[in-house]
């Protein structure tokens, strides 16, 4: 073989060889956005222009933001790249067969969805009829926030609950709406009514009797069913002793008992300019405004009342 035919094959082979591609595959990566891009996963070593081309194709759909997934060379690369016009058999691969790619957690998305979810939690503690007395403070723990969710999160609060404490939430995002959980730190605050001094069980309570006290938390109370009174109404009572700085709470006070057990009523009814009264047994101890039975002493029947006052009895109310 003539020596010019060999130098023209032996640069040929040595040209062949530069140029070859070399794709080494990293052990994990992390990516952010919506796709995974090769040069995202691998480094790539050839022609500069190449390199730069082979870098931006895309290999996958990435994770949603904190997930992952795993690419495989033979499975997701390669008809990636034949798609994009390359023979992945003409590389020079390196590394593992597959890896994992993880996406970085959004946390500016995350965070806007926290503030929102607060927000909604705040005003329906502020206008709930009980939650009005207290000053809150609110936390959504974000790390209970789904990858997944978008702006425009809505909380899901069905009945009347004070939620306090950590609490488990329902909410929604999205469109359509999709439902998911988060879990919130709501603690109460407030300056509720508390003994001035020692009281004994049935004493009359008026302004005289309690002080307003300095801001207290009052998240275990709530937890644990005490409804701390903040003004008092008319004609209260206590119902057990309690010593001086003791905070009220509405299972500690009640009306004065008006209607005891055995004991003569009057029994009425009462519409408009029509009034109709009759003479009655008490059939149970009765409180103002609480709902009694009593027998009509003319009729002998037994009906139910509102006792409206001491020894009377409203039926048809």
């Amino acid at each position: 073989m003539p020596w010019k035919w060999l130098f023209l094959i032996l640069f040929l082979l040595s040209s062949s060889i530069s140029a070859q591609v070399i794709v080494r595959l990293y052990p994990e990566a992390e990516v952010a956005g919506d796709q995974i891009l090769l040069g995202d996963i691998a480094e790539i070593q050839g022609d500069e222009d190449e390199v730069r081309t082979l870098a931006q194709i895309p290999v996958g759909v990435a994770p949603l933001p904190g997930g992952s997934r795993t690419i495989h060379r033979n499975a997701d690369l390669a008809p990636r790249l034949r798609r994009a016009g390359y023979r992945p058999e003409d590389f020079l691969w390196e590394g593992p067969e597959s890896l994992r790619v993880t996406a970085k957690a959004d946390f500016q998305k995350v965070g806007k969805i926290k503030k929102e979810l607060e927000a909604q939690l705040l005003a329906y503690l502020n206008t709930h009829e009980e939650g009005r007395n207290y000053r809150w403070e609110v936390k959504i723990l974000p790390e209970s926030i789904p990858s997944w969710a978008a702006g425009g999160a809505r909380l899901r609060i069905f009945g009347q609950d004070l939620p306090a404490g950590r609490v488990t939430l329902r909410a929604e995002a999205g469109q359509p709406p999709l439902s998911f959980t988060c879990e919130a730190e709501i603690s109460a605050w407030g300056k509720p009514l508390v003994t001035r001094e020692h009281l004994a069980s049935g004493s009359a309570l008026d302004e005289t009797a309690v002080a307003r006290s300095e801001e207290v938390e009052l998240t275990a109370d709530i937890l644990a069913g005490k409804r701390p009174l903040f003004q008092l109404d008319e004609n209260l009572v206590l119902l057990r002793s309690l010593p001086a700085g003791t905070i009220l709470t509405s299972s500690d006070v009640d009306y004065p008992l008006l209607v005891k057990k055995g004991e003569p009523v009057t029994i009425f009814f009462q519409q408009g300019a029509i009034s109709v009264q009759a003479q009655g047994l008490a059939l149970e101890d009765g409180r103002l405004g609480g709902r009694i039975q009593v027998k009509n002493d003319s009729s002998g029947k037994i009906v139910e009342g509102t006792v409206v006052g001491e020894g009377m009895i409203e039926v048809g109310r």
